[in-house]
């Protein structure tokens, strides 16, 4: 098998490097493996930080309606942690997903 990738980073096999369309670049089996754990990671920590956002949203609401029993941090510790999550995984300036090197722990 032959990998090549895309200017969009998308990664092609192909069974002969004949078959490969013009314009993409030839990268090794290592190099396409690699990239595709990197992309599977991202796509686990940004499902990871939308569950987490989503957290925030409902632990906000028991502060709204004044559901303290059911809350289990002030509105400010929620607050400061959802920032952390939309941080997690995030736009480079090139416009690249990052993530962050340390997962932010919940409030409890």
């Amino acid at each position: 098998m032959h990998y090549f990738v895309d200017e969009k980073g998308v990664i092609r096999a192909y069974d002969s490097p004949e078959l490969a369309k013009k314009g993409l670049t030839p990268i090794s089996e290592s190099d396409a493996l690699e990239m595709a754990e990197q992309r599977d990671e991202l796509a686990e920590a940004q499902q990871w930080a939308i569950d987490e956002l989503n957290w925030c949203d409902i632990q906000r609401a028991y502060h709204q309606t004044g559901d303290l029993k059911r809350a289990v941090a002030t509105l400010d510790e929620i607050n400061q942690y959802a920032i952390l999550c939309r941080d997690f995984v995030s736009h480079s300036d090139s416009g690249d997903l990052q993530m962050a090197d340390k997962k932010p722990i919940r409030p409890v």
